[in-house]
């Protein structure tokens, strides 16, 4: 594996996204995503969230979060910097600047498609890069890992939802 940052950034990938169709009303949906203090309900990498600043995850509102993947545990410390009720919730991590986000669209009154993004348009620091190459088994695999990972959490999501 290269440790040389230009070869770990030509490896990252600037967006990651996942949908799912969820039969449930946009309110209820949006009830599930938009409250951080949820996330280790639905992420299998989130084990917990502490709120560190601000009130009812609104824009502002500040987070310590405790990661992990198998034996690695590791903190991040999150921003919510978009909240538009019943249509996207977004958060910023401040230690690589990626932005997570969540966007509901309802087609129909009972049906909603969630969709879980990271981007990261200018990319991530050289040291995020670097520990992803070290400790989660390179930069593509990570990404690879961060796809599933969506894809359980929206999964979960969709089963609260329509329970």
């Amino acid at each position: 594996m290269s440790t040389d940052p230009r070869v770990l950034a030509d490896q990252f990938d600037p967006l990651l996204e996942a949908s799912v169709a969820i039969e449930a009303s946009p309110e209820r949906v949006w009830s599930l995503v938009s409250d951080p203090l949820l996330m280790p309900r639905w992420s299998p990498q989130v084990w917990r969230v502490i709120q560190r600043r601000g009130h009812d995850s609104a824009v502002g509102s500040r987070y310590l979060n405790i990661n992990r993947a198998g034996v690695l545990v590791w903190p991040t410390r999150s921003q919510v910097v978009e909240r538009e009720p019943g249509r996207r919730f977004a958060w910023r991590i401040r230690d690589n600047k990626v932005v997570w986000s969540f966007t509901l669209s309802n087609d129909e009154p009972s049906q909603v498609t969630l969709t879980q993004r990271r981007e990261a348009p200018q990319g991530v620091s050289d040291r995020a890069l670097s520990l992803e190459n070290r400790f989660m088994g390179g930069v593509p695999q990570f990404q690879d890992t961060l796809r599933a990972d969506m894809k359980r959490t929206l999964a979960a999501i969709k089963a609260a939802a329509e329970a």
